[in-house]
């Protein structure tokens, strides 16, 4: 996905630095929620608020160019395999999303019942069964190239549609930023600029996707590891290069514009006695992989607990992974997936460790 620079809070820290993470959280957050009170400021949020809800709940089309039919709710992780067996005995499981936050708030952990954990509207009911009947009816295959295909196309139609709802959202704010600053509309411009650069990388994405399961192109490359057992799950869509404050001035050259930025789909999961991470990418990014992997010290154990603490907005676990776990840290781990890209960087923290 591609994202702009918010300049206002960048922070820069040295590799490494020990950080108090709830302790900075608050002198932040009361720093800056005074500035909620303001009867203007309360009155745009709502707006924004309303408008988000609004492209959230519509109803949106089918995923297949072809299809003009509504699209149903889908996990991007299947229940019945991968969500019911660490469920609790009322069908939930913790969750924490960063990306429904009331500005200013901590995301908090909640019980969600399975049925709405990891669900995007992306395909009609008849081609959501058509084209995952594969991967639904029979045993799930890690060895598999159509499967891991079929797994992932789902994790990335999911990214995509979350960015569609993003724009639909910002440009039903366009008629609310008149009175705003230039500098402030300059920056809504900017952002709306960039969700739909990332809308257009992602349908490249998606189209290679489909050549490789329709007409049976190798664009993509699939790499499966198996961990020590944990009872989480997440899916996410991530680009591998990181437009730094130095380097922002590059999102307004046409070449970097034109083309589109390197990425990986990854999705994690428990199985019956270990836990597996399907990583995808294109093969002409796997250099970049390969360093994002070093850059986080390989796989293992500690790699998810950095893509759960600073890489996805939403992941769940188990109640009991969740008591033994995160109860007495939830305010910590809470700070830490807000903060992240926000007030300062990923892997530039120590963190803690919710896989030992």
């Amino acid at each position: 996905k591609r994202t702009t620079i918010n300049t206002t809070y960048q922070i820069s820290f040295p590799i490494g630095q020990p950080l108090d993470m709830l302790g900075r959280y608050i002198e932040y957050n009361k720093s800056t929620m005074s500035i909620f009170k303001d009867p203007k400021v309360a009155s745009r949020i709502k707006k924004s608020m309303d408008a988000k809800k609004k492209a959230v709940n519509k109803d949106h089309l089918c995923m297949l160019p072809s299809c003009s039919e509504d699209a149903i709710n889908s996990h991007i992780i299947q229940r019945s395999r991968f969500l019911e067996p660490i469920a609790n005995e009322d069908k939930k499981l913790m969750c924490l999303q960063t990306r429904d936050v009331y500005p200013g708030k901590l995301p908090k952990f909640q019980r969600i019942a399975i049925r709405g954990i990891l669900t995007f509207k992306g395909f009609c009911q008849h081609h959501d069964q058509q084209i995952f009947a594969e991967i639904e009816k029979n045993d799930f295959d890690l060895n598999s190239q159509k499967h891991l295909i079929l797994f992932n196309y789902r994790a990335l139609c999911h990214e995509l549609r979350k960015k569609m709802i993003i724009v639909e959202w910002m440009q039903d704010l366009d008629k609310e930023i008149d009175d705003l600053s230039a500098k402030a509309i300059a920056n809504h411009k900017a952002s709306l600029k960039g969700f739909n650069l990332g809308i257009r990388d992602l349908e490249s994405y998606k189209q290679k996707l489909e050549d490789d399961l329709i007409k049976g192109t190798s664009n993509y490359k699939f790499e499966v590891h198996k961990l020590p057992r944990r009872e989480v799950v997440t899916s996410v869509c991530f680009n591998l290069e990181n437009i730094t404050l130095e380097e922002a001035e590059k999102v307004e050259d046409d070449d970097w514009e034109n083309i589109p930025l390197k990425f990986s789909v990854m999705t994690i999961f428990p199985t019956e006695t270990e836990t597996v991470i399907i990583l995808g990418y294109l093969n002409e990014h796997e250099n970049e992989v390969e360093a994002f992997k070093k850059e986080l010290g390989g796989i293992s154990l500690d790699f998810i607990n950095k893509i759960l603490l600073e890489w996805v907005e939403t992941w769940a676990c188990s109640e009991d992974f969740y008591k033994s776990k995160i109860v007495g840290i939830e305010e910590m781990v809470q700070s830490i997936a807000m903060m992240t890209n926000t007030l300062y960087p990923a892997n530039q923290q120590e963190l803690p460790n919710l896989m030992e």
